[in-house]
C-alpha cells in the first residue's frame, strides 16, 4: 500500500482528463474535494 502525505496545501495532486486538459485537486476544511483547471506542467 502505498500513502502519499501532502503538507503544503498551495499544492496538490495534478491529474490530466481524458481530453489533456489538467486540473489540480485539494481538499478543503470540510474534507471535500476542491479542483481547478490549470494550464498543463
Amino acid at each position: 500500500m502505498v500513502m502519499c502525505i501532502f503538507e503544503n496545501i498551495d499544492k496538490g495532486i495534478i491529474m490530466k482528463s481524458p481530453n489533456g486538459n489538467c486540473w489540480r485537486v485539494t481538499i478543503d476544511d470540510n474534507g471535500d474535494f476542491v479542483k481547478a483547471q490549470i494550464n498543463c506542467p
